[in-house]
């Protein structure tokens, strides 16, 4: 069959354009004639002429090729299909028919059918793209692609939005209307392709072939009909000439002189006595010991020089001289004593005569000796947060924060900034002495404190979880800064709110959450006065180091758990295997984090420690022997089902919360940063969480368990294990059924489960705070044998913790089937059920499972006709068809496999219930 290239068709200046693409392979290529570009190494041409793909290791892979137009209706895309598996979650292809972007991986806009999905009923399906969002649009025939499949698909759509899939299953030309749909939400495309989802067992077993695009015809555009012009004559019309006008001439008035003016003579008022006695205008510090009086007058030399007749409050007493300027009206006076630098002091003035010698009164008038200086970091602090006033327990329900001056100098807070990062408060002018607090809060809430209260505009937003606050000079120096969280309140019901956050001790400039806690005041808090948990809290214990993650080949990311010094030690860091430190430095101003450049790169899967020396924390201890090394490796990216869903809480206790536990199987160190948590649900992924925007390395052979709250896993489930809880938000998990999914930074599924309340043991009277655990890391994750409720003597849950009903991998020989164990109690825990064990050489195969007592009556039906993999296991509790418990004593486990061409194998195991 004859290649032909895009093709674009301009109809006179019409941004409409019509493509047509046509492949069958024939030429043993996809390089040329069009060409295709994408995962290129991952594809070949196979010798049937037919595109496959042909990779080792399970991926997403995919090739596109341009496909430009403005308009799909009227368009016909065809293709051939073959995959040679059974579709999953996991191993399903797609054809793109229209698409924005080149890289079918990535969010995009446009439209692609979908072979294979997560259940038994699998059809080709119709989907409209919309970034990372997908809504179907028709649906085909349930089942029709449930197993290995060959098809040929024709798609067709109109102007209106109407799409049309038909099919022929046997992978000819005699197609069939399977499905119909309306969506007009994109019209255009530029790229056209296929992408496959995989893992490593069916990474050759996609097949594409004869893809056919045929455009719409060019619509018929008719010559422009041209008019001869019509020429009118030219109307002439005669010029109007207008009369000159003629102005009389104005005459002007005559000219009047005036005769001069004389001024009488002056009017001489005598001078009047002076009655008033002077005054004081301004009193002024010039120095740390010397005022400027001034008075409204001149004044008497001998009264205004007496030293007697000044005196300052504060024990500075008179002054010690006085003397009068040459005005006569100014005094400087000096005083053995200095002002307080920022206190407000009290002069007294009497015995004061002007030049006519009328005494003043005596008068008291204050004034402020204040010298500025420049603030350091921590002289002001944040001593007092209020961010979540509801429900009211005795503080106004407004938003404060409370300063404190600990150094002993005043400050002038006029040009400062408080800020949360999104809104920035300006102070003005105000003078903050040493040992103050002063609340701040908005302008328009100052009536509702008592005490020492400065109202900002702007006042910052405080959010209930958490903020960053700065308290920066007005030369934007920062003074102090506070990250709070709602685990600086160390008491769940008062982080509810209505409590303020409190520093516990104000000479711990390093602490941060550990010094702070709830208030004790039975109002709530402690606005402008001493704290209620006011100790000695000093920081005595050196750092930790608590995580090593790298960011790149070259680049470590090293977090401690407090701030550290800034000056580190060039010999700070060592690494075994030995790999040479090029740069080391701090990431950010919290000095928690230290990032080191290497000179070499790390080698994958290879296991490296990094030891910490002579690392001091802000407050000077030396880092803390036991945490000043950890192991790391270099991360891999994840395929689907390296990370697996291990146990899940979705019915927890009135006290309890809900948690998904996973396991890493594989033998990658992997990076779970900007990985999510969802639901799945009709193929999709819905309500999906973040789990962290930080590093977060597993391990191989690693458990972590993600809940909203670690606290209560711990004091609830003994065998729950702290370091591998992880605090995150979940996805809805309802009690009787839904589903949990993990999604990668890369938008792959990594597994999925979906669960049932009736999935728990019928042994179980009520499932309330029970976890499923997984039985198998190599059975399916959908297996309903697979999971088991957890043992009551791990009080029912293991969080972070190897399951209680894990069972080591059985060996067994290809063909046959075993019992582990033969001898079982539903009784005693960890021993309550028993695997029927099978392995086959090959898929596809239908088992009837059953268990019959020593007499031979059929007990409990284990599998009904049902299809296997080719290695697997059913399990039996000890029950049952009738919901009872069976006796103890012997039984026969039967299992019966036959194949499509009608061979049949029949096995007889034993399986004892003891006591």
């Amino acid at each position: 069959m004859k290649k032909i290239y895009t093709i674009i068709f301009f109809v006179g200046l019409t941004t409409v354009c019509f493509g047509q693409i046509q492949d069958d392979f024939s030429d043993g290529d996809f390089s040329n004639n069009p060409i295709w570009s994408g995962s290129a190494s991952q594809f070949t041409v196979n010798s049937a002429k037919q595109l496959q793909l042909n990779n080792t290791v399970a991926g997403q892979s995919y090739l596109s090729t341009p496909f430009s137009t403005n308009i799909l209706g009227g368009y016909e895309w065809r293709a051939y299909v073959k995959q040679s598996f059974s579709s999953s979650a996991t191993n399903y292809g797609r054809v793109y028919l229209a698409s924005d972007q080149s890289d079918l991986t990535k969010p995009l806009n446009g439209y692609y059918l979908q072979f294979g999905e997560a259940l038994s009923n699998d059809a080709i399906e119709l989907f409209r793209q919309s970034g990372s969002t997908s809504e179907s649009v028709c649906r085909g025939k349930s089942a029709g692609i449930a197993s290995s499949f060959t098809v040929r698909v024709k798609v067709t759509r109109d102007n209106t939005g109407l799409w049309k899939l038909f099919v022929d299953y046997a992978g000819g030309n005699n197609f069939v209307l399977d499905a119909s749909g309306t969506d007009l939400t994109f019209n255009n495309s530029s790229f056209f392709g296929v992408r496959c989802n995989y893992t490593v067992t069916n990474a050759t077993k996609f097949f594409y072939d004869d893809f056919l695009i045929v455009a719409p015809p060019p619509p018929v555009v008719s010559p422009p009909v041209v008019s001869p012009p019509v020429v009118s004559p030219p109307v002439v019309s005669p010029p109007v000439v207008s009369p000159p006008v003629v102005s009389p001439p104005v005459a002007s008035p005559p000219v009047v002189v005036s005769p001069p003016t004389v001024a009488p003579p002056p009017v001489v008022i005598p001078p009047k006595a002076d009655t008033t006695p002077p005054t004081v205008v301004n009193v002024l510090a010039t120095s740390s010991n010397s005022l400027s009086v001034i008075f409204s007058e001149a004044l008497n030399i001998s009264s205004a020089q007496l030293t007697t007749n000044y005196t300052v409050n504060n024990s500075i007493g008179n002054s010690s001289t006085a003397v009068l300027q040459p005005d006569g009206k100014a005094v400087v006076l000096t005083f053995s004593k200095n002002f307080k630098n920022g206190i407000q002091n009290q002069l007294s003035v009497s015995g004061i005569k002007d030049l006519a010698d009328i005494t003043m009164a005596d008068i008291t008038l204050p004034f402020l000796f204040f010298q500025p200086i420049a603030a350091q970091s921590k002289d002001i602090i944040f001593t007092e947060i209020f961010p979540d006033p509801s429900p009211q327990v005795g503080l106004p329900a407004q938003e404060f924060v409370e300063i404190y001056n600990r150094s002993a100098n005043p400050f002038d807070l006029s040009g400062w900034k408080l800020s949360d990062g999104v809104s920035t408060a300006i102070f003005t002018s105000q003078i903050i002495l040493p040992n103050q607090y002063w609340i701040v809060c908005s302008s328009s809430n100052t009536n509702l404190f008592t005490g020492n209260v400065i109202g900002v505009s702007n006042f910052p937003t405080l959010n209930n979880d958490g903020d960053n606050l700065t308290f920066r000079d007005a030369t934007n120096k920062t003074i102090d800064s506070a990250s709070y969280s709602l685990d600086w309140y160390h008491d769940v019901d008062k982080q509810e709110g209505g409590w303020s956050l409190e520093i516990i001790d104000i000479n711990n400039i390093c602490g941060e959450g550990e010094n702070w806690a709830a208030s004790e005041d039975p109002s709530g808090g402690t606005p402008g006065k001493q704290n209620s948990v006011l100790a000695n809290k000093p920081d005595l214990t050196g750092p930790q180091l608590l995580d090593v993650a790298p960011k790149t080949s070259t680049i470590l990311k090293l977090t401690f758990n407090e701030k550290l010094e800034r000056d580190i030690s060039s010999s700070a860091f060592t690494l075994s295997p030995s790999v040479s430190i090029s740069k080391k430095y701090f990431t950010d101003l919290s000095l928690r984090t230290i990032a080191l450049e290497l000179s070499q790169a790390l080698v994958l899967r290879e296991l490296y420690t990094i030891t910490v020396n002579s690392l001091h924390d802000c407050s000077g201890n030396l880092i803390q022997e036991n945490f000043d090394h950890l192991s790391f490796a270099l991360p891999e990216a994840a395929d689907s089902l390296d990370v697996i869903v291990n146990e899940i809480l979705f019915n927890p206790r009135s006290t309890g919360v809900d948690f998904v536990e996973i396991y890493n199987r594989s033998p990658k160190y992997i990076n779970l940063k900007n990985w999510k948590l969802g639901n799945f649900k009709n193929n999709s992924i819905t309500n999906s969480q973040l789990i962290t925007t930080g590093d977060f390395i597993l391990a191989p052979a690693s458990y972590v368990a993600f809940t909203s709250d670690p606290t209560a896993l711990t004091s609830q489930y003994p065998q729950s294990v702290s370091k591998n809880l992880f605090k995150t938000s979940l996805p809805s998990l309802p009690d009787d059924e839904g589903s949990i999914t993990i999604v990668s930074d890369q938008s792959l599924v990594i597994d999925h489960f979906s669960y049932f309340e009736k999935m728990h043991s019928p042994f179980i009277k009520d499932n309330e705070g029970v976890s499923l655990e997984r039985i198998s890391f190599s059975g399916l994750t959908n297996d309903w044998s697979n999971w088991k409720s957890a043992n009551a003597s791990a009080s029912y849950a293991t969080p972070g913790f190897i399951n209680s009903n894990v069972r080591p991998e059985s060996s067994i020989n290809d063909n046959a089937v075993n019992v582990d164990p033969e001898v079982f109690s539903p009784s005693v825990p960890g021993k309550d059920f028993s695997k029927i064990n099978f392995k086959f050489d090959q898929s596809g195969l239908v088992a009837n499972a059953k268990i019959l007592d020593a007499q031979g009556r059929l007990i409990k039906t284990l599998a009904n006709n049902e299809t296997i993999s080719a290695e697997g296991f059913f399990r039996w509790d000890g029950d049952r068809d009738d919901g009872g418990r069976a006796r103890i004593g012997y039984y026969v486990v039967w299992v019966e496999v036959f194949d499509a061409n009608g061979s049949v194998s029949v096995f007889r195991k034993r399986a004892v219930i003891g006591k």
